[in-house]
């Protein structure tokens, strides 16, 4: 019985001491693979550079990419939420649609193209020119390089898409000076029937933009630095052969009066397809530059003075009656 008991004494003091050896030399952690790496070096870089993309880095420093091996990426960060809706939500699932196989320069995202997210889910690639839509959703701007990586900002989650999204529409905008000539570098911001953002498209150098969508419904606003699409509160349709301006005739009785003022600024356009049997449009603006009108020292100063004499003249005609005036009221 004694030589029993020595034995189990025996195998809990040897599986004690293997236990505290364990404590004392612990299985080390295995390395950051090659994707986590480089998605912490986008993290970094967007941090500092990007804080418009600052709800995006947050889910991306959560989301688990230990077993990615690739170390060149493409990233499509979605902006901070606003007023516009979201058909999809953004957590640590999702975030990897955002996330594509490969390095991809602008120029590599030709139309008809397909990538593939780390999520193995296919993006698929519609380009007009230099205006690049990722299943629908148009990318802002260039790509920021980061590590390895390229990354570009979009204004919304990317939905998934079981086939490419072929535009229903598409509407050219076409900006220019009230002579006539083509104003570039007008930015338009654009949003579908249901109020969600398409994305800002610019003019190029003949004043046009292309936006491609598929609602049948598209409303946008116009706007240029130093410039404006209104004037003395009307909107601006041109110029005639004396140099005058033109203005819109909004409610179409054939007049120009101030009923035809526009109500807010920035003015809202709408294109609505739903009646038409032509699936492109092209809709033509004007746009004059606001310069600072100078100030006539001398005319302000008579304005001025015209005006205290009689302000002087009021008070004491009214100071008068109140004394003197017993009828005064």
């Amino acid at each position: 019985m004694k030589t029993l008991a020595y034995y189990l004494l025996g195998i809990f003091s040897l599986c004690l001491l293997n236990a505290c050896s364990d404590e004392e030399n612990p299985t080390p952690e295995p390395p950051p693979s090659k994707g986590q790496e480089e998605v912490q070096k986008i993290v970094e870089v967007l941090k500092e550079s990007n804080p418009e993309v600052s709800q995006f880095v947050e889910i991306l420093e959560k989301v688990n990419v230990a077993d990615l091996t690739q170390d060149e990426l493409t990233v499509f960060a979605v902006k901070n939420k606003n007023t516009a809706s979201r058909a999809a939500v953004l957590d640590t699932a999702s975030i990897k649609n955002h996330i594509v196989k490969g390095r991809y320069a602008k120029e590599d995202l030709t139309d008809g193209s397909t990538l593939t997210s780390i999520s193995n889910e296919t993006l698929y690639v519609t380009r007009t020119e230099n205006d690049v839509q990722i299943n629908g959703v148009k990318i802002e701007g260039n790509a920021i390089p980061a590590g390895n990586s390229y990354v570009y900002v979009v204004p919304e989650v990317i939905p998934t898409a079981e086939v490419p999204l072929v535009p229903l529409h598409a509407t050219t905008i076409i900006t220019k000076l009230p002579t006539g000539e083509a104003l570039a570098g007008v930015n338009i911001e654009a949003k579908d029937g249901r109020g969600n953002l398409l994305g800002t498209f610019t003019t190029n150098e003949n004043g046009e933009a292309i936006i491609q969508h598929q609602s049948d419904t598209l409303s946008y606003v116009i706007s240029k630095e130093n410039f404006s699409n209104l004037h003395d509160g009307f909107l601006i349709a041109g110029m005639d052969e004396n140099g005058n301006l033109i203005y819109a005739d909004l409610n179409g009785d054939g007049l120009i009066n101030v009923d035809d003022k526009v109500s807010s600024d920035p003015y809202t356009y709408f294109v609505n397809y739903k009646d038409l049997p032509e699936n492109s449009l092209t809709k033509t603006h004007y746009m004059t530059e606001i310069k600072e009108e100078e100030i006539n020292v001398p005319e302000v100063e008579a304005l001025w003075k015209q005006s205290f004499e009689t302000f002087l003249i009021q008070s004491k005609n009214m100071e008068f009656s109140l004394l003197y005036d017993k009828s005064f009221d």
